[in-house]
């Protein structure tokens, strides 16, 4: 079941981030809405979305080693699109150093940095956290 994250989540979130080498510096302090998948009460999956009126940054889509290659990850991309759009984006971008083709698979396209909105390109992801060398892909919704 995929649930909206609370406060108590955020130190399993962290965790779970760093075990698959993504940024979790920001995470408790800018504000990202998570998703989790959970198995006896344990974050299994999760992933995020940062808001910034009608354009969202999709953040750290992870699934914990062991639940890989059971589609949690496609399942979880999909619902923080649908949330995405629930919340008015018209465009969703995301960073990856990693996951490129993965994410051609579902919609999105590689765009330059300079193409970035304002509102991305001070995002702390952008500025300080991925490395100049992160892909920047977009989805118009």
């Amino acid at each position: 079941m995929i649930n909206t994250s609370s406060i108590k989540d955020l130190k399993s979130i962290k965790q779970l981030l760093k075990q698959n080498n993504l940024p979790f510096e920001d995470v408790g302090v800018s504000e990202i809405r998570f998703l989790t998948i959970k198995r006896d009460q344990e974050i299994i999956a999760c992933g995020g979305l940062e808001f910034f009126e009608e354009i969202a940054l999709l953040r750290s889509v992870s699934v914990r080693e062991g639940y890989k290659n059971e589609g949690l990850g496609s399942k979880l991309t999909q619902m923080l699109m649908d949330e995405a759009e629930r919340m008015g984006a018209k465009t969703v971008y995301l960073l990856t150093t990693t996951a490129l083709e993965y994410f051609k698979r579902k919609g999105f396209v590689v765009v330059t940095r300079e193409e970035a909105p304002v509102e991305i390109q001070t995002s702390v992801e952008f500025s300080k956290l991925c490395p100049d060398s992160a892909a920047l892909m977009r989805k118009k919704i």
